[in-house]
């Protein structure tokens, strides 16, 4: 599901935050046992991960007065964990629909001065590799706390610094869409950059998110291999 607002819409969008849902204890012992071993497997390749805490989307509605209002409340990582290992399915029949936990993150279309987009390839993580991504992320209750809108728009300029060299801009960073899908929630931007798809090698970050950076037209993007997110989302650019 794709939810878009108009731009006067966008800028009147609240956030109510509601109380973390309770787990049963069965969950809570099966989550830990995964995380354990999550860690176990980290530190046999040299990682490192913690346990922090995650927004979740827990709907949308309209105030009184009509304005959109986006509900979230949080998670653990180890309940991503517990997604990616264990699989949504097998949650909820196990322990029920109040356990299907819906994560946030944010994504940002990068679009060149020559309407190029600007994706990244990440070659050495096992699910995404050889795939082509935006810059994204989990939205980190730990990095940047979210009470306003615009501290999700301060999320996404937060990512976009940290995996590439551009020193964004906020009238840059566009709220696009609301993307909702495989128990996952994608707050999307769109960023006009100012440099041409020439120059894009200048604002790679060595030792940082990307293997490499490269730009690509529309029609290409559509054709390219591509993380589940940016797969799913790209249809509606």
């Amino acid at each position: 599901m794709v939810i878009t607002f108009p731009k006067n819409e966008t800028e009147r969008i609240q956030i109510q935050l509601i109380p973390p849902r309770k787990l049963s204890k069965e969950y809570l012992e099966l989550r830990e046992s995964v995380w354990q071993d999550k860690l176990l497997q980290s530190h046999k390749h040299h990682k490192t991960f913690w346990d922090g805490v995650l927004y979740s989307f827990e709907g949308i509605s309209q105030s009184d007065m009509g304005t959109p209002v986006i509900k979230l409340s949080t998670i653990k990582y180890s309940d991503r964990i517990m997604k990616q290992i264990v699989g949504v399915d097998e949650i909820s029949r196990r322990f029920g629909e109040d356990h299907y936990l819906v994560h946030c993150g944010v994504g940002i279309n990068v679009i060149t001065s020559d309407d190029k987009f600007v994706l990244g390839r990440k070659m050495t993580v096992a699910f995404k590799k050889n795939k082509w991504s935006f810059p994204s992320g989990n939205m980190n209750a730990d990095e940047v706390p979210v009470t306003h809108f615009n501290d999700i728009v301060k999320t996404a300029m937060v990512e976009l610094a940290e995996e590439t060299l551009i020193a964004p801009k906020l009238d840059r960073m566009i709220f696009r869409q609301l993307s909702l899908y495989n128990s996952y929630c994608n707050f999307e931007f769109t960023y006009q950059a100012e440099f041409h798809s020439r120059d894009v090698n200048q604002y790679f970050r060595v030792n940082g998110e990307f293997d490499e950076l490269a730009c690509f037209t529309k029609v290409e993007l559509l054709e390219l291999d591509c993380i589940s997110d940016l797969e799913y989302s790209k249809k509606y650019l």
